[in-house]
């Protein structure tokens, strides 16, 4: 088959999707523009950032199934954007604000994926429902998650430093080191690493084709990894704090704490390929790899048939 003939379509379903998107975006850009200038100002709500890197991640990485089907227009689409267009509205009137940028959100993928087909939104599902991170978490789950995070990972990082012989003191969340008060919900709250650590386990759980029990693993992970990863990234921040001016200290708080995204993935990759090194068997075989096989008779079977 030429090769024009499968990429003619995409390529007229991909101009047409891009502009639905366009005009979705028109249509709610109050919401669009309330979204943004809360994640620009707002740095609990950075993991939106993260959203359109992990949802084109997980795109690409699965970009062979698109090639086995060619893309139509599904009803879905256009039932995605009369849910989010209610949605909005409604988060609007009522003056709920996650709910009228989940509507934008919804609306936005609605039209996506009108024109690409249901097949479409059964191979890139995990892309769609990542655009979730788009949305800036509710001030009442911050909160609750916020507190008890900031609580512990002070009460870990004293006892880690105390254990090191470091003279330090802890005042509930406040640490206390060479005379500087350094509160963890300014020097390092765990709401930043919550979020945008789910969103990078997110990623790696479906960017690959591991089996659905490590999925569940690495997903169920990330509010401990992101603890574990706020005090290692405390433990430095509280010394510079108290060995060098604001300054010096900020910057580098900021920086450890995108280290620590970088770290956290490689943790995982380490923690996989350990896991494949040990026999466990760690990825799923596509279900067309399956069928192949079993309609593929062995080379010597075919030979005895010739014979």
């Amino acid at each position: 088959m030429p090769k024009h003939w499968t990429r003619q379509p995409w390529t007229r379903a991909a101009v047409i999707s891009a502009a639905l998107c366009l005009a979705a975006v028109a249509a709610f850009l109050d919401a669009w523009a309330d979204l943004f200038s809360i994640v620009k100002a707002d740095e609990e709500a950075s993991q939106a950032w993260l959203a359109a890197p992990v949802a084109a991640w997980i795109l690409w990485s699965r970009r062979k199934g698109f090639a086995r089907f060619r893309p139509r227009v599904t009803w879905v689409g256009p039932c995605m954007i009369a849910v989010g267009s209610a949605a909005t509205a409604a988060g609007y009137q009522y003056a709920i604000q996650t709910l009228w940028h989940g509507g934008a959100v919804l609306a936005l993928a609605g039209a996506l994926v009108t024109p690409l087909g249901l097949r479409f939104i059964q191979l890139a599902w995990p892309s769609l429902v990542a655009l979730v991170f788009l949305i800036p978490p509710p001030g009442r789950l911050r909160l609750s998650i916020a507190i008890p995070l900031q609580e512990r990972t002070a009460a870990a990082t004293h006892t880690l430093l105390s254990g090191l012989g470091v003279d330090i003191e802890r005042t509930g969340s406040v640490l206390v080191y060479a005379g500087e008060q350094i509160a963890v919900a300014e020097a390092c709250n765990g709401m930043r690493m919550v979020f945008a650590l789910v969103a990078v386990g997110y990623a790696f759980a479906f960017a690959h084709p591991w089996r659905p029990w490590l999925r569940i693993a690495v997903l169920l992970s990330t509010p401990f990894l992101a603890i574990a990863a706020n005090v290692a990234r405390l433990i430095p921040t509280v010394l510079a704090y108290g060995m060098y001016p604001e300054s010096v200290a900020k910057p580098f708080h900021d920086l450890a704490g995108w280290a620590m995204l970088a770290a956290v993935f490689v943790a995982l990759t380490g923690v996989v390929a350990a896991l494949e090194w040990a026999g466990l068997p760690v990825r799923s075989i596509p279900a067309g790899a399956v069928a192949d096989a079993r309609a593929t008779p062995p080379a010597r079977m075919k030979g005895a048939r010739h014979a």
